[in-house]
């Protein structure tokens, strides 16, 4: 397992992890917390949606987390395609903070 703090502050595309040849990148958990209103998007490097739009409000966050000493599903929460990295997409200027957990998947 890998982990990566999360930090984003502009809108747009912003690359968490960076796109491996022959692999695939398997989030397996995240929190993130905003301190703005801002509508967050996990996307790849392809530009593929992982996610659909969630909507973060200001100084609140999303954690996929169900709490302290859970379990990590080893098929992950979401991947990217094939030779793609991981992004986050903000809909407009935020400070986002947090950290993930991801493997790499070799497809």
């Amino acid at each position: 397992m890998l982990y990566a703090n999360v930090t984003v502050t502009a809108s747009g595309d912003t690359i968490i992890i960076p796109a491996v040849a022959g692999k695939k990148v398997r989030l397996h958990e995240y929190v993130v917390i905003t301190d703005a209103d801002v509508i967050f998007t996990w996307k790849d490097t392809a530009g593929t949606s992982l996610s659909g739009p969630l909507p973060l409000a200001s100084y609140g966050g999303i954690s996929s987390a169900p709490g302290a000493g859970s379990y990590q599903t080893p098929f992950g929460l979401m991947e990217t395609s094939p030779n793609a990295g991981l992004v986050i997409n903000l809909s407009g200027a935020a400070n986002i903070g947090g950290h993930i957990t991801y493997t790499y998947v070799v497809y």
